[in-house]
C-alpha cells in the first residue's frame, strides 16, 4: 500500500528514501496497471519520487552542467518547461541515448557530459512531478498538449494516466542508465579468456542476435511504453522496433572471423551458446541483486553480478572472463 508514503508526501513533502530504491529495482516495471487507478506499482513509485522532486526543486538557475547539445532541445531549463516541451526533451533523449552511449568510450569530457545528462533528468523528473500535480485553467500554459490531458476538477485541466505511465517510465530506465555508467566496473587490462567460438555456435546463435540486437537499437524504455500504451498486446519486441520505425531493416552481423574485436553485442550470443547458465535480462525487466546475467540495453551490454556489481568492456569475451574467474570455472 502506498496510500501512508502518498498522505507523508501531502502533509509534510516527506518521502522515505527506500522508496527510490524500490521503485528503480524492487518493483516490476511490466506488472499490468491496476484498473482502479490505471497505474501498476512501479509507475505509481516513480510518481512519488518525481512528486517529490518537484516539490523540493529549487528555483530555475542556468545549466551548471556540459550536457550536450544533442540531448538539448528547446533551450529551456526544466523548470520552466511547458509539458510538451518536457515530453519532446525526453522523447529525444529517448532517441539520442544509444548513440551518446555508443560515443562515450571515446569522449574526452564523458564526466563532464554525464553530470550534465543527470542534471537534466534530475530537473525532468522534478518537472514532472510538479506537472503531475497542476490543474491547468486555460489548458494553453503549462499543460498545452490536448492529447495528454483529461478534465480535471472545478473545469481545468490535468494530466491523464496513459501520460503520467509513460513519463514514469522513461525515467525510470533513465535512472537505471545512469545508475549502470555511475557504478560500472572496467575489466582489467589483464583479464581475458580464450575462447573456441565455432562456426556452429556462431551460426546457432544468429537469431539470438538479431532479437537481442532489437534491444540494443531500440530507443530507451521503447519496449516498456508500449507494452503499456497497448495492454495485453505486446508479444515480441518487433512490435516497438516497427512501431518506432517502419521501415525497420536487421543489420549484419559480425563474422566468425571478426568475433575477436567485434562489439559486444554481436559476440553475447555465442558466448551463450557456450555458457547458457548465465541469462539475458534487458532494461525494463527486474534485475537480480544476486545473481549473474548479462543486461542487453538500449545501446550497451553489460554483465551484472552478485551484490548490484556491474562489470562493462567493448569486448564480451573480456566480461565472460570475469564471470569464469570469479566462480571458479577457471583459475
Amino acid at each position: 500500500m502506498l496510500a501512508p508514503h502518498n498522505a507523508g508526501l501531502e502533509q509534510n513533502g516527506a518521502l522515505e528514501a527506500s522508496l527510490w530504491d524500490e521503485w528503480l529495482w524492487g518493483s516490476d516495471p511490466s506488472e499490468p496497471y491496476s484498473p482502479d487507478v490505471l497505474m501498476n506499482r512501479n509507475q505509481l513509485l516513480g510518481l512519488l519520487v518525481c512528486r517529490f522532486k518537484g516539490r523540493h526543486a529549487g528555483p530555475v538557475k542556468p545549466a551548471a552542467r556540459d550536457r550536450t547539445t544533442r540531448m538539448e532541445l528547446t533551450g529551456k531549463e526544466p523548470g520552466d518547461m511547458t509539458w510538451r516541451e518536457l515530453k519532446d526533451t525526453l522523447a529525444n533523449a529517448q532517441r539520442e541515448w544509444p548513440l551518446f552511449l555508443e560515443k562515450l568510450d571515446g569522449n574526452p569530457r564523458a564526466r563532464e557530459n554525464l553530470l550534465g545528462v543527470k542534471e537534466l533528468v534530475d530537473g525532468c523528473a522534478a518537472r514532472f512531478g510538479a506537472l503531475s500535480e497542476c490543474l491547468d485553467t486555460t489548458g494553453k500554459d503549462q499543460l498545452d498538449d490536448t492529447v495528454d490531458t483529461e478534465p480535471g476538477p472545478d473545469n481545468a485541466r490535468q494530466l491523464t494516466r496513459s501520460a503520467m505511465r509513460r513519463m514514469a517510465g522513461t525515467l525510470l530506465v533513465l535512472y537505471r542508465h545512469l545508475h549502470w555508467l555511475a557504478v560500472m566496473r572496467a575489466v582489467p587490462r589483464e583479464t581475458d579468456v580464450e575462447l573456441e567460438i565455432t562456426k556452429h555456435h556462431h551460426e546457432a546463435s544468429m537469431s539470438d542476435f538479431y532479437l537481442w540486437h532489437m534491444h540494443y537499437q531500440l530507443p530507451l524504455a521503447a519496449r516498456l511504453n508500449y507494452r503499456h500504451d497497448f495492454p495485453g498486446m505486446y508479444n515480441h519486441v518487433t512490435q516497438p522496433v516497427y512501431f518506432h520505425n517502419p521501415g525497420y531493416e536487421r543489420s549484419k552481423r559480425a563474422g566468425l572471423e571478426q568475433l575477436a574485436e567485434a562489439p559486444a553485442i554481436h559476440v553475447l550470443p555465442s558466448l551463450c551458446q557456450l555458457h547458457p547458465e548465465v541469462p539475458v535480462l534487458f532494461e525494463d525487466e527486474v534485475i537480480p541483486a544476486d545473481r549473474w546475467a548479462w543486461l542487453v540495453a538500449a545501446g550497451r551490454v553489460y554483465l551484472c553480478a552478485p551484490g548490484r556489481r556491474v562489470f562493462y568492456d567493448r569486448r564480451a569475451q573480456r566480461m565472460l572472463a570475469v564471470y569464469l574467474a570469479e566462480t571458479g570455472k577457471i583459475k
